[in-house]
């Protein structure tokens, strides 16, 4: 249901033509220096934890998968400040709950104080996937 990507591992084993969309996300991501931050893989690997997104949205109805970029914003001892979407997915309503799943998913662990340079604000790349139907055997 939830996945990420970093911004070099997308234009990696893909074999598919990639979208503009994919290729002005992925573009968006790679010009944000907090993506290469040590903070940013734990920050996502928090954000991706199905409790926070699960009681959201009604992800049973979801048709397609659905990319939301989230700015964050952080203060130095990891409290969640500001969330916005940074490019939304196209759907409102999944937009409201990925911002409503990072506020939910506070506290985190503080940034490092390197991350000052950049304000402690990072970008994120949300994939939505519909569910996949269980097999009965």
């Amino acid at each position: 249901m939830f996945s990420h990507r970093r911004p070099q591992d997308s234009a990696t084993g893909n074999k598919n033509q990639k979208t503009n969309d994919e290729d002005e996300i992925k573009d968006l991501l790679k010009a944000t220096p907090s993506t290469q931050s040590e903070f940013w893989p734990y920050l996502v690997k928090h954000l991706a934890n199905n409790k926070y997104h699960d009681k959201q949205y009604p992800f049973s109805e979801l048709q397609n998968e659905r990319i939301v970029v989230l700015e964050l914003g952080f203060q130095s001892n990891g409290m969640l400040v500001r969330a916005k979407i940074a490019r939304s997915s196209g759907d409102s309503e999944l937009d409201a709950a990925a911002i409503r799943s990072a506020y939910a998913a506070n506290p985190f662990e503080p940034p490092p104080s390197s991350d000052r340079a950049f304000d402690y604000n990072y970008l994120v790349q949300i994939i939505y996937s519909p569910k996949k139907p269980e097999s009965d055997g």
